[in-house]
């Protein structure tokens, strides 16, 4: 089985795991909103994974999850009805995938040809702006006629500033995208470039998050996205304008050294 369509498989049996875990938690004394929130952000995550090539009626299904009275009979007998025949579905398409692999990597890839290495253009481009990015960063902190700067706080500054350069060079990013569970929780990724199977991953360091803390971070976040069909490659963008790492090559060393055979990760630090 090729290393795309295992983790296409893996990230469905997480999927598969977390519908279950939300069911599980279904009682009469859970809170309507917070039930919503969750099979809301599951179901969009689960579509946001799957993609058009995969599309079910059983999906459908959970947009009129919320129409009869919460805690009825009728609504409690609906959930048991959803949930389990979504789990059969989830079942039955891993089945399916795994048995007929050659045609899911045509249906899922498009006929792209998949290869081991990433066009050294598309990866000259983003290395580019991110070795860049403080120099511009401090560019615009002096603006003209008085005009106020922009100043980069936090890390949503960061992302913002990074979107907008990384759109000079790429037309479909996608930041709002969910990765697999892992460890009974999903995040959304930075920046998904979906062609080119790149995920941008951006840390900006501060007091309570140096080397150690964002090596950590990394790990977990290396195991949510190796799943994902359309990550090969983590690059990992860590700002730091106040030199708040103490040994930079050194965590650029550790970090790549956490690849694997079905994801390569790479890291960046700026400035250096």
């Amino acid at each position: 089985m090729h290393d795309y369509i295992r983790r296409v498989v893996d990230g469905l049996k997480n999927y598969q795991k977390e519908l279950n875990l939300i069911y599980s938690r279904y009682n009469s004394n859970i809170d309507l909103s917070e039930w919503q929130r969750n099979v809301n952000r599951w179901r969009e995550g689960f579509k946001n994974f799957v993609g058009e090539k995969i599309t079910s009626e059983e999906l459908e299904k959970f947009n009129n999850l919320y129409k009869l009275p919460f805690l009825s009979v009728q609504f409690k007998e609906r959930v048991a009805n959803e949930f389990g025949s979504f789990s059969k579905y989830i079942s039955e398409l891993i089945k399916d995938i795994e048995e007929n692999s050659d045609y899911w990597m045509i249906q899922l890839k498009e006929k792209v040809e998949i290869s081991d290495e990433e066009p050294s253009g598309t990866l000259d481009s983003i290395y580019g702006i991110c070795e860049k990015f403080h120099k511009i960063a401090l560019t615009l902190r002096k603006r003209q006629h008085n005009r106020k700067p922009y100043v980069i706080q936090n890390e949503y500054d960061v992302q913002d500033l990074l979107h907008s350069l990384l759109r000079i060079e790429f037309d479909d990013i996608r930041n709002e995208e969910w990765t697999p569970s892992y460890a009974g929780g999903s995040a959304r990724m930075d920046f998904l470039l979906k062609e080119e199977q790149i995920v941008v991953e951006v840390k900006k360091t501060r007091d309570t998050l140096k080397d150690k803390e964002i090596g950590e971070q990394l790990i977990i976040d290396k195991e949510r996205y190796k799943h994902h069909p359309d990550c090969r490659l983590l690059i990992c963008f860590i700002y730091d304008p106040n030199n708040l790492i103490k040994n930079p090559k050194g965590l650029i060393k550790d970090i790549n050294l956490l690849s694997e055979d079905n994801i390569r990760i790479s890291a960046i630090i700026n400035p250096l």
